[in-house]
């Protein structure tokens, strides 16, 4: 993803800011980090230069950040201060949304604890970071589904860290004598703490609980997506060992994988869109290890009824065949389609001859 340019480069600038020099010193190795930035982003900024004339059309790192940083993407009519205002209460809304009401302020409480009682700033930055990018830069804000994955984990460790710290403190304070008003506040504090990480647990196994533009993938009330949750019951109803299932996309491999969670019955072992990219050895051996498993009594190749069959068939048998020569007799039959019916997918069985 495109924005951890933006985050490593403002994290180090606000590390370099911080450090105990001198003030002299920290605007040099400012310069000198700077200067080492721009000559990296050299031949980026020559490909800039020459497509300029074709920028509407450019796919990738150029027509993103003019996207990201167009004044349309904050206030509807532009002026500074909504415009500003309208990133912050985005920013703020959407992550407390996602990791909790209480929990995603506090994290930073457990961040500055971090910082300030064992001396470990990174995580601090990071969140300040995402902060000021998100503050400046709207496209940022509307790519949330994507730049929170960033702030997340650092929102995690800060809750980790705070909670043990205020266990510690709360155990220390049944032995030695403490102020009780403190006492009691860490309490409070302790409990809406636990009571919001019990509700984000549900949110694992029940991904529409996140209010997300994703999530009404996974509820039954959306007529548009209740197909995969009808789809993985009657995939755990029809199998009745252990199997492995392939899929034609990876956003279906994942949906599923997730609504089948903790299952261990079905292995959604890989997409066909993703094998034709690259793919590293070590997936390769992985793959040919579990198809040739045989503690897997099936193997289901999962279709979009919408997508070529034929074609579909053919480079899955190729892929199969290329890395595995023991695959290439191999043979795809239907497989109860009367299950399968309305739910806009085909399921074939593989045979290994």
């Amino acid at each position: 993803m495109y924005t951890n340019v933006f985050l490593i480069f403002v994290c180090s600038i606000i590390g370099i800011f911080f450090l105990k020099i001198k003030l002299s010193f920290k605007f040099k190795e400012l310069i000198i980090y700077c200067v080492a930035s721009l000559i990296l982003l050299l031949p980026a900024i020559i490909v800039f230069i020459y497509t300029l004339d074709n920028i509407d059309n450019d796919q990738g790192f150029i027509l993103w950040g003019k996207w990201a940083f167009s004044q349309s993407q904050g206030a509807v009519s532009f002026q500074l201060f909504d415009y500003l205002k309208s990133n912050i209460i985005s920013w703020y809304t959407f992550n407390s949304n996602i990791f909790g009401l209480f929990l995603f302020p506090l994290s930073l409480v457990g961040l500055l604890i971090l910082k300030k009682k064992y001396y470990i700033n990174i995580f601090l930055y990071l969140f300040i970071s995402h902060f000021l990018i998100s503050f400046f830069m709207a496209g940022f804000n509307y790519a949330q589904p994507r730049t929170s994955a960033y702030l997340m984990p650092v929102c995690s460790l800060g809750i980790s860290i705070l909670l043990y710290n205020l266990s510690t403190y709360l155990l220390n304070g049944i032995k030695y004598k403490i102020n009780y008003s403190k006492f009691i506040c860490y309490i409070i504090i302790l409990f809406l703490l636990s009571f919001e990480i019990l509700i984000s647990t549900k949110k694992i196994f029940n991904p529409e609980l996140i209010k997300t533009n994703w999530s009404n993938r996974y509820t039954t009330e959306n007529n548009k997506y209740n197909k995969y949750k009808k789809l993985n019951k009657i995939l755990n109803n029809v199998i009745e060992k252990e199997a492995l299932v392939i899929t034609n996309y990876n956003s279906h491999r994942i949906i599923l994988s997730s609504l089948n969670y903790p299952n261990k019955n079905i292995n959604y072992l890989f997409s066909l869109d993703s094998i034709r990219q690259n793919i590293n050895d070590i997936k390769l051996n992985l793959i040919n290890k579990n198809l040739l498993d045989p503690k897997y009594d099936l193997i289901l190749f999962l279709n979009s009824t919408d997508e070529n069959i034929v074609k579909n068939k053919k480079d899955l048998k190729l892929f199969l065949c290329k890395n595995n020569t023991l695959l290439c007799n191999i043979q795809l039959t239907e497989f109860n389609q009367n299950f399968f019916i309305n739910l806009n997918f085909e399921i074939y069985k593989l045979v290994i001859k």
